[in-house]
């Protein structure tokens, strides 16, 4: 885990070099760690569908008891190298896959977690009326938070970095501040939004 972590870092910093290194040490202690053959194919470059690395990546998959959560791992890392080599009918099997096994880890564990039209347009809808345009405000705060909202792999963690190079701004990094409010002090949300008085509001704004 030390090992993962740390080449993790050197990743983020954009040694490419030192984080191969890295995760191929990680493998060397546990040739059956899913998660660093996957971060290791994250950070290599292949040009041919014949590379190793990539029968690797399939022999991995095919390993009979793989959990979900590996597969996934393994599966978005085959189809990045499958898509680098422009073996796109391939690469695009390989999502697919992956994108069933992460499928499998959300129903698994909560199977109400599984996408429905119905339910989530019913959801939005009471979260825009829990917090109307003119709706209690909490008093403004001496540093103004800028919200950078993203998919993944879209870019936001760019723009973070881009918008903290400025010397009045600092950057948060992927807070989990909302999501510990809502999943704790706000609960059930949004109905208990409607409780919250001024004083509570600007707590959660600090």
């Amino acid at each position: 885990p030390a090992l993962l972590n740390l080449a993790n870092l050197f990743e983020y910093r954009g040694n490419r070099t030192r984080a191969l290194e890295l995760y191929a040490n990680a493998l060397a202690l546990q040739p059956g760690n899913s998660l660093a053959l996957a971060r290791l194919a994250g950070v290599s470059k292949v040009t041919d569908a014949t590379d190793p690395l990539i029968a690797r990546l399939r022999a991995a998959i095919a390993r009979p008891g793989l959990p979900p959560a590996d597969k996934a791992d393994l599966g978005f890392a085959l189809g990045r190298l499958l898509d680098q080599c422009a073996a796109y009918t391939p690469a695009f099997a390989a999502y697919a896959a992956a994108n069933r096994a992460a499928r499998e880890i959300t129903t698994a564990t909560n199977p109400a977690s599984r996408y429905n039209r119905t339910r989530h347009e019913q959801f939005i809808g009471k979260i825009i009326a829990a917090f109307p345009i003119n709706g209690n405000a909490a008093a403004p705060v001496q540093e103004q938070p800028v919200f950078i909202c993203g998919m993944f792999r879209s870019g936001s963690t760019l723009a973070e970095q881009v918008m903290a190079a400025h010397p009045r701004v600092t950057a948060g990094g992927e807070l989990d501040i909302i999501p510990q409010l809502v999943a704790t002090r706000l609960q059930p949300f949004p109905d208990a939004v409607a409780s919250c008085d001024a004083a509570t509001l600007a707590g959660f704004a600090q």
